[in-house]
């Protein structure tokens, strides 16, 4: 029987000011879960140095075998759009 994922809520600016702590955030549900779901719909503003850190995130957990899962929002997929990165392997469905 599979484990449900782990739901981990990003909610208000995700930008660089916040970055050090959400990074430590982020790697200490990864340390717990091996299905993780991030959602960063609630977020109200996404800059550049979040989507650097939300990339190595995923590339942490794919070397770690953890599933995650990206709920992206409004403000992460046009931070993204903005600098042509691609999201679609972190979003499923």
């Amino acid at each position: 029987m599979e484990k449900a994922p782990e739901t981990f809520v990003l909610d208000g600016p995700l930008t660089i000011y916040e970055v050090e702590d959400l990074k430590q955030r982020m790697l200490a549900v990864m340390e717990k879960a091996p299905c993780l779901v991030l959602d960063c719909s609630a977020a109200t503003r996404c800059d550049t140095a979040f989507l650097q850190l939300l990339f190595s995130f995923y590339r942490t957990c794919v070397d770690k075998g953890i599933q995650l899962s990206l709920i992206p929002g409004e403000y992460l997929l046009d931070a993204a759009f903005r600098i042509g990165m691609d999201l679609s392997p972190m979003i499923r469905k």
